[in-house]
């Protein structure tokens, strides 16, 4: 028997490397960012364009997630993680928008819409303060993920 191996452990199973696996962590925390974003401007009936901050620290926390040695490379990946979650959130706000103006469910609404109309509808809808919310959103994240890793 092979040493720190248990009897009964599958020796056919694939080991996940620890990259992907922590990456795929980050990604769905950025993600669930992003639907908590959606359900604020859902609830609160605006684009809540400031939720994009909030996003950004998630999105630095996130990068932590994602095992990487340098810390130009943790602010990357944050910048990453928060431009996933701000397009996540923008898509499923405009589903949204979709679903409430025709009256159909949210899950057909998903299905029917492509990401270019969701994109379409996301521009249309922005307004100038939501524009620089969003494009200040991942310079943030990087910068505060890139302020982490170098005090670390």
């Amino acid at each position: 028997r092979a040493q720190g191996r248990r009897r009964g452990d599958n020796r056919r199973m694939p080991k996940t490397p620890k990259f992907y696996t922590s990456l795929f962590a980050g990604l769905m925390v950025a993600l669930a960012a992003g639907a908590v974003w959606s359900l604020v401007a859902l609830m609160l009936r605006n684009d809540a364009p400031w939720m994009a901050i909030p996003l950004a620290l998630v999105g630095a926390i996130a990068a932590g997630f994602v095992p990487v040695r340098h810390a130009w490379g943790r602010a990357a990946w944050a910048a990453l993680l928060t431009l996933a979650g701000i397009a996540y959130a923008q898509f499923l706000h405009a589903a949204n928008v979709i679903s409430i103006a025709l009256g159909t469910p949210l899950r057909d609404t998903l299905a029917a819409i492509g990401t270019e109309m969701a994109f379409a509808l996301s521009v249309a809808r922005i307004s100038r303060v939501g524009a620089i919310a969003i494009a200040i959103a991942p310079i943030l994240a990087a910068a505060l993920a890139w302020h982490r890793a170098r005090r670390a």
